[in-house]
């Protein structure tokens, strides 16, 4: 039982995290309210730039924040937020580890995710296991 309390508030914590960043983002990039994260190396910063100039990846970053964060909030949609989220995680993982020199922000971010993922591990197999093609209507 308290197993299971601390993954619910561990999935909450995560969710809200990623859904009031897909807020900010998208303030910013709608309104131009805030801005982005100051980096720590150049290199993390040139690259954050690229991105927010293109103008068009921040807004689907903040669609994907929005909805993964949204989805881990409640129980029921938990795996669907997971498997909106792991692309992403994995590039802010890749991110810290290469650009920023923050590889620890980038490990617990990315174990994070993991731990929730492997917890709602039996919502994910019917990905993998359709039908045969004979076997379809």
């Amino acid at each position: 039982m308290q197993y299971q309390r601390i993954v619910a508030v561990a999935r909450v914590v995560f969710g809200l995290f990623y859904f009031a960043t897909g807020v900010a983002i998208l303030l910013y990039a709608l309104f131009g309210i805030g801005g982005p994260p100051n980096q720590p190396t150049p290199e993390a910063s040139e690259f954050t730039m690229a991105l927010t100039a293109s103008r068009f990846v921040d807004p689907l970053l903040s669609l994907a924040y929005l909805i993964g964060g949204g989805a881990l909030v409640r129980h029921r949609s938990a795996p669907l937020g997971i498997l909106v989220l792991a692309p992403v995680v994995l590039v802010i993982f890749c991110f810290h580890l290469v650009l920023s020199g923050q590889w620890i922000w980038g490990t617990a971010n990315l174990a994070w995710l993991l731990a929730l993922a492997w917890n709602y591990r039996s919502a994910f197999p019917p990905l993998w296991s359709y039908p045969a093609r004979s076997q379809l209507p």
